[in-house]
């Protein structure tokens, strides 16, 4: 029983951050599925098994443990507000030292949000590809280019949107 007790203090170590998707605390757990028996896991509240649209956030302590140190990166941090305000708060009078705190988290949570965006924008890349090459060995003809094009300007409009959105929140700042 103390090897599972020390082992569950050493899982309490690592900080509980907030989901990147949801923006509430991550939970930790501990598996009770055959081949994963007793392996610490950290999931987003709002993850429900077998619910495909449900939040993805969801790692075993050692791959969570790996997103804790890229999260750490001064070009991918995004800790909670509160976080951010004790940080920030050292030798300041307390509303600037309140206002930089913020500042700085939305600055940090502005870049983590660029960086899911352009992931985002990958993804559709990569779909934009494979419509086109089922288009492209579709043996229909002049059907074929209706598809490219349609897929052309669902990506263009996605970029779009992208865009519009970082405009906006950073004319917010």
């Amino acid at each position: 029983m103390e090897a599972s007790g020390s082992s569950t203090n050493e899982a309490q170590d690592l900080p509980l951050v907030d989901c990147p998707r949801c923006k509430i605390p991550v939970i930790r757990r501990r598996s009770k599925q055959p081949g994963t028996y007793g392996r610490v896991f950290y999931k987003c509240e709002n993850n429900i098994k077998d619910d495909p649209t449900s939040c993805d956030f969801y790692k075993f302590e050692n791959e969570y443990k790996a997103y804790l140190r890229l999260q750490r990166r001064p070009d991918r941090v995004a800790m909670p507000a509160s976080a951010a305000v004790q940080a920030a708060g050292v030798g300041m009078p307390g509303s600037a030292a309140v206002q930089l705190a913020e500042v700085k988290h939305d600055v940090l949570v502005l870049k983590q949000q660029t960086a899911e965006l352009m992931h985002k924008y990958d993804e559709l890349k990569l779909l934009k590809e494979q419509i086109g090459q089922l288009a492209s060995t579709n043996a229909r003809g002049v059907g074929n280019r209706g598809i490219v094009v349609d897929s052309a300007v669902i990506v263009a409009a996605c970029v779009g949107c992208i865009v519009g959105m970082v405009i906006a929140v950073i004319s917010k700042m």
